[in-house]
């Protein structure tokens, strides 16, 4: 959970389901695409690729929130997307 939304948890909430306002689904989660930026280099006739970020983290220069059933981008704010399933 994010460090800003930490202290607005409720203690008691279970995992709890809300509409996607784009397709009226009930989800409990979102899909989280995160976008990195890198260098394609050709060297020696092979590709090269380097990632301005990897797994531990790093600069993610854009993150989306989408729906699980509609696929549609709900959120590109991560405190937003986190209250919105938390229902804050």
């Amino acid at each position: 959970m994010s460090l800003a939304l930490e202290g607005r948890k409720r203690p008691d909430m279970k995992q709890r389901k809300v509409k996607c306002p784009k397709c009226g689904a009930e989800i409990d989660h979102l899909k989280v695409i995160a976008e990195n930026l890198g260098t394609l280099r050709i060297e020696g006739g092979e590709a090269t690729y380097e990632w301005a970020s990897d797994i531990y983290g790093g600069s993610i220069i854009g993150t989306k929130f989408k729906c699980p059933e509609c696929y549609e981008v709900l959120f590109t704010d991560q405190c937003a997307a986190e209250g919105f399933l938390l229902g804050i």
